[in-house]
């Protein structure tokens, strides 16, 4: 089983923070999520709010300001003293030490015009391969940009499940149409409620992929194992990972 980290090893170092995702890599992680915004100049920043408040105390909208200012904020300090200082980091710093060995589930939260292509030159420059980058979004307009610029890269559709009384809404027939309607390659799923068996099977057996997130406790990682997720994207990935290894 794939365990993915989520927002590095978030559990414990700050969230989308180089601290926490180094600690994924000496953790040995085949893979990280993070997630990723354009800034007035361009550039991409990983941060999971759009307001920087949560993380970095500042009341601001991340997408109205500029890397220079983004680089004063504090990403750190929220998680404890010994972080202080942390930044929010551009994904040019991640994809600069991403190991060859390790993928990328890069989560777009701004659908915006340009932030693939912008994604993609990225990869271009520091070697990033198809394989080692996966888009992620609930955007399905980035994801059916994401299959035209970057048709090689993964694309998985972020949503969620309802239990209802005849079953999951949506149910698998209905996701599988909706995947394949914005070409993506397959769906990553919160976990709550979580899937059964029957259900990813059946989104498996169209051809498309099937993966959960954030599962941070055995009992709920081994039900998505037992019901043939391919990932599963956690605050604990590494401990996940070492206790089925």
């Amino acid at each position: 089983m794939k365990f993915i980290a989520h927002r590095g090893e978030s559990m414990d170092a700050p969230e989308n923070t180089m601290a926490s995702f180094r600690l994924a890599w000496e953790r040995d992680a085949v893979g990280i999520e993070g997630d990723f915004y354009k800034l007035t100049d361009g550039r991409i920043a990983c941060m999971h709010d759009q307001n920087a408040k949560r993380t970095c105390g500042v009341d601001v909208d991340i997408c109205t300001i500029n890397y220079a200012e983004l680089n004063t904020f504090d990403a750190g300090s929220f998680k404890g003293a010994e972080w202080a200082g942390e930044k929010a980091p551009l994904l040019d710093d991640i994809f600069r030490e991403m190991p060859a060995s390790c993928a990328i589930y890069a989560e777009v939260k701004d659908d915006s015009d340009g932030i693939i292509e912008a994604i993609k030159d990225l990869a271009e420059k520091y070697k990033i391969t198809s394989e080692q980058l996966i888009i992620i979004s609930f955007s399905e307009a980035a994801i059916v940009r994401a299959s035209e610029v970057l048709p090689k890269s993964k694309r998985y559709l972020l949503t969620g499940l309802k239990e209802t009384d005849s079953g999951f809404s949506p149910t698998a027939d209905e996701m599988i149409e909706k995947l394949k309607n914005v070409y993506a390659d397959g769906v990553d799923c919160c976990c709550n409620p979580l899937p059964d068996r029957d259900y990813v099977s059946k989104v498996q057996a169209a051809g498309l992929e099937f993966h959960i997130w954030t599962v941070n406790d055995v009992e709920n990682a081994q039900r998505m194992i037992d019901a043939g997720v391919d990932s599963i994207t956690s605050d604990c990935a590494a401990k996940l990972r070492n206790f089925f290894a």
